[in-house]
């Protein structure tokens, strides 16, 4: 399938407008493709001068959208899509169920799925590997794209949802409750990229956190949004202090780390800045380390946490659930952590790997890192 997104199109995303369908520019070559999958009827025009999809072809759309609905993405995602003309349908469960995700997709013949990262994605294929009365064939026949934000995913990830469903465009977005989604849209045929996103210098600034000036290419720092040039938010309610210190001089400090490419034009999403693991005085980005650990064959998802340790301050801890847990061994943790040492600086590497059935997760599905760094806190100490 062919067609690709111009870079310059996205600048005219934001501020986003209240049409559903113009946050998402599609390429023109995908007009006649969309209204086919969507309805044989009615042979309208199917995209806008500015190539958004048509007012037609809006309200036959079908989002589909899971619980939780409180933040800005919920809100976002369960009344826009209304505003369009389009239709919202929303899981019944209150806390995210890839099943019920799957058999809704199916039996409602939507369109868009809104997903929460890596976590959320892998769970989905999980479900579809184990029930074979789950048909992606099926769900492929409507489903156009899939919606990601509020957690980092991965290139592995987006090619892991490509392997089963590789007629879907994906959306991977960038925000927060407190300000913008910044989106980059993968046509099927694309290099897929993890967390990589327009750098939009008017709009958007990457700060050292401790001098305050704006970082060069290769190095990393804090984003910043511009208060009046992005969707941002008033205030938090109630609290002036926490305002003043989240929105100063007209920028909102997002509390996540960026790394600004070597080309100068795009953005990587490290994290967040509070989960950095510094050990022996070097700063470690759980999912730069993750993102290696998941190419790994055997490896099917992993999170990366600091345990306290008394030499070094913090050590990096693995936490692995393997594709075959009967491949688990003391070997295959040594081999882990060799193969990230290969592929990576060697600071940077697991100290330690554990393996795991699962991971605590939010009702959005959400893995929930600090309740790990909890359970985890006295692991050197029960492990000497």
């Amino acid at each position: 399938m062919k067609g690709k997104l111009k870079r310059k199109n996205y600048k005219q995303l934001l501020p986003i407008p209240l049409s559903w369908f113009r946050f998402l520019p599609m390429p023109r070559s995908f007009g006649e493709w969309v209204i086919k999958k969507i309805s044989t009827k009615d042979p309208t025009i199917t995209e806008t001068k500015q190539g958004w999809l048509s007012r037609a072809v809006q309200k036959r759309i079908k989002t589909l959208m899971h619980a939780p609905m409180f933040h800005f993405k919920g809100w976002l995602i369960s009344n826009l899509p209304l505003f369009s003309g389009s239709t919202v349908v929303i899981a019944a469960s209150k806390t995210f169920n890839p099943r019920e995700i799957l058999e809704t997709l199916e039996k409602e013949g939507c369109n868009i799925l809104c997903t929460i990262g890596d976590k959320t994605v892998r769970d989905i294929i999980d479900v579809l590997k184990s029930d074979e009365t789950l048909d992606p064939d099926k769900i492929s026949k409507n489903l156009l794209l899939i919606l990601s934000g509020a957690a980092p995913f991965s290139a592995q990830s987006k090619q892991l949802w490509w392997d089963y469903f590789p007629d879907t465009m994906i959306c991977d977005t960038v925000g927060q409750t407190e300000a913008v989604i910044l989106p980059t849209l993968y046509v099927p045929g694309d290099e897929l990229k993890s967390n990589q996103f327009d750098y939009l210098r008017d709009k958007i600034r990457i700060v050292d956190p401790v001098t305050g000036e704006e970082v060069k290419p290769g190095e990393e720092g804090e984003g910043w949004f511009k208060v009046d040039a992005l969707p941002t938010m008033k205030e938090y309610f109630g609290d002036k202090a926490k305002t003043s210190k989240t929105i100063k001089d007209g920028w909102l400090h997002s509390g996540d780390l960026y790394k600004v490419c070597e080309d100068g034009k795009h953005i990587l999403l490290i994290g967040r800045i509070k989960e950095t693991i510094v050990t022996g005085g070097e700063k470690i980005h759980p999912p730069e380390v993750e993102e290696v650990l998941n190419t790994h064959p055997k490896v099917y998802e992993s999170v990366v946490i600091g345990v306290p340790d008394p030499k070094w301050g913090y050590s990096v801890l693995a936490l692995v659930k393997l594709k075959k847990k009967e491949d688990a061994s003391p070997e295959l943790k040594e081999e882990l952590i060799a193969y990230c040492k290969e592929r990576m600086a060697s600071y940077k590497k697991p100290r330690f790997v554990e393996f795991v059935d699962s991971f605590p997760s939010t009702p959005a599905g959400k893995i929930k890192r600090a309740e790990l760094r909890e359970m985890y806190k006295d692991y050197l100490k029960t492990s000497d």
